[in-house]
């Protein structure tokens, strides 16, 4: 057993999902700035981004982009960029993201408990990109691959 391990419990997995939510606006707003699009068009792009990253991940959702060549594929592209270069950046510099700020959740190393090292955070952008990395909440200890692979852990504040 990590040390620290008993000490810090899972986050529960709806107060993740709320957290994901928010960050989800936050990024919306972001596309919506950078792109300059309608909003319409922006509000779908997101949600299918949010779905597809619920449902399989970058890479599935990829390639998937790649086979269809919608017109939407370049905006799609952007938006999962933006979503990792988010998530990457708001970790580093304010060790969480926003909707886990809100949410009142951080984010720690297993092996001292605290704040997770830079290289612990790259490794949870690098993980994000395994495809069905949300089925990995759905075990008895649930925790994404995300989390398990550079030992960290998202915890209440």
């Amino acid at each position: 057993m990590e040390a620290n391990q008993k000490e810090f419990k899972n986050a529960p997995f709806w107060k993740r999902l709320v957290g994901l939510l928010i960050d989800t606006i936050v990024i919306f707003t972001i596309v919506l700035i950078i792109t300059g699009q309608d909003d319409n068009s922006v509000i779908s792009l997101t949600i299918s981004s949010f779905l597809g990253s619920l449902s399989g991940g970058p890479i599935p959702m990829f390639l998937s982009i790649l086979r269809n060549n919608s017109p939407h594929s370049i905006d799609t592209l952007i938006m999962l960029l933006i979503y990792y270069a988010y998530c990457l950046i708001t970790e580093l510099t304010l060790r969480n993201t926003i909707g886990k700020l809100i949410i009142g959740l951080k984010i720690i190393s297993i092996s001292t408990g605290r704040k997770a090292s830079n290289m612990q955070i790259i490794g949870r952008a690098l993980c994000r990109m395994i495809p069905f990395d949300v089925f990995s909440f759905f075990n008895p200890n649930p925790r994404g691959w995300h989390d398990s692979i550079p030992k960290t852990r998202v915890v209440n504040k």
